[in-house]
This record gives structure tokens, C-alpha cells and sequence, in this order.
């Protein structure tokens, strides 16, 4: 009963000493860029040996939209620390954003770190360029604490997450080699979707070995 009277107590205090209830915007999913991807097995005059069966060619050719996902990865392991409030977190987990919040006309993300059981918890006011503000969310609400971070360079960073542009183009195909009676080798082309799935796109060819070209 003392030990959870202590807790209750020290719960109590971190929850008077929060000051002004501050509104939370949902993050909006931000468009980082579009890449082109070109993945090839071979190159241009180089001897490759196949066996029956397996592709002599492979090639994939797409492009991929990155968007900022809705976690952030700390650059080391921390701690951020402040009256009655110690907080620590590793650089391999990803924790959750929260939302978007105005301070004083700027702009933070709020992330959120463990270490409380009101509400929404604790969350890291984050700066655009990833640098942690002094000052920390208990719920939704800014307390008093002026908090201290170790290491003090510490910046969250934002995850990324992909998405294929099938809009854009999609290219994933393969020649299989078939075999050969000396004077000719038999090729099959065969397509595939983005999750290589084989589609029913499927041509074989015999190809005539004093060709100098396919």
C-alpha cells in the first residue's frame, strides 16, 4: 500500500504540474518523391551460363512513391529527463506520431515516448529538422518542466514507407532458357505482377543460333 501510495503521489504531482490543453492535428501523409527502380540480371556482352529451366534475363523496371510514415526512429539511444519525469528509449523502435501542434506559432510533431498512463501519454515535441523541444506533452497537455535530453543532439527521424507507382509503368519479366539442339535454343518469356506473381502473359520462341541478334 505505501509503495502504490508513493506512485499514486508522484502520478499526482506530474499531472498538476501541466499547464495549457494543446490541439492535436492528424499528420497528413506527405509525398517525399517518386524513384525509378531498374533491376537487371545481365550486362551487355558479359558470358553467362544456364542451365534448363532458368532465366538467362531478368528484369524489373517500376517506380516507387515515398511518403513520410507515421513513426519516427530516434538517431541514438536517449533520455529525456525533467522534475519527477524520466524517460528512455532505444534508436531501434519506432514510435508513433501522434499528430501536428502549434507553440508559440511553430510547428511540432508530437511523438509519443512511454512512461505515462494519462491518456494520450508522454510525447516529444519534434522541430521540423528533427531537434527535440525543451518542453514535453503529458496527454495533450504542455507541462511546466523545462526537460533535458541526453545525448543533447539527439533528432527523431521520420520513416519512410513505399508504394509502387503502377500507374507509372510497371516492368517484371524474365527469359527462361529451354534448351538447345545445336543448331537453335528455345527462349520463353514470361511476365510477372509487382508481387511477382506470374501473370498469363507467356510467349516461347526458338531462336536460330547464327542470329547475331534476338
Amino acid at each position: 500500500m505505501k509503495t502504490k501510495s508513493i506512485i499514486s503521489l508522484g502520478l499526482l504531482a506530474v499531472f498538476i504540474l501541466s499547464g495549457c490543453v494543446q490541439q492535436i492535428r492528424p499528420s497528413l501523409r506527405t509525398h517525399l518523391g517518386t524513384e525509378r527502380i531498374f533491376d537487371k540480371n545481365y550486362n551487355l556482352n558479359q558470358k553467362l551460363v544456364a542451365y534448363v529451366g532458368q532465366p538467362i534475363v531478368k528484369v524489373k523496371d517500376y517506380r516507387v512513391k515515398k511518403f513520410k510514415a507515421k513513426h519516427m526512429k530516434a538517431s541514438e539511444d536517449f533520455t529525456i529527463s525533467g522534475g519527477l519525469v524520466t524517460i528512455q528509449g532505444d534508436k531501434n523502435t519506432d514510435y508513433r506520431v501522434r499528430g501536428e501542434t502549434t507553440i508559440d506559432k511553430k510547428s511540432y510533431t508530437v511523438v509519443n515516448v512511454p512512461g505515462s498512463y494519462r491518456g494520450a501519454g508522454f510525447g516529444v515535441l519534434v522541430k521540423p529538422d528533427g531537434s527535440v523541444h525543451s518542453q514535453l506533452l503529458n496527454d495533450n497537455i504542455v507541462m511546466y518542466y523545462t526537460f533535458k535530453h541526453v545525448p543533447e543532439n539527439l533528432k527523431f527521424i521520420a520513416s519512410q514507407e513505399e508504394e509502387i507507382d503502377v500507374g507509372a509503368g510497371y516492368l517484371n519479366y524474365e527469359l527462361v532458357y529451354g534448351g538447345t539442339d545445336g543448331k537453335s535454343i528455345t527462349i520463353t518469356y514470361r511476365e510477372y505482377t509487382s508481387k511477382d506473381l506470374a501473370t498469363l502473359s507467356s510467349q516461347k520462341s526458338c531462336i536460330q543460333l547464327k542470329n547475331k541478334s534476338l
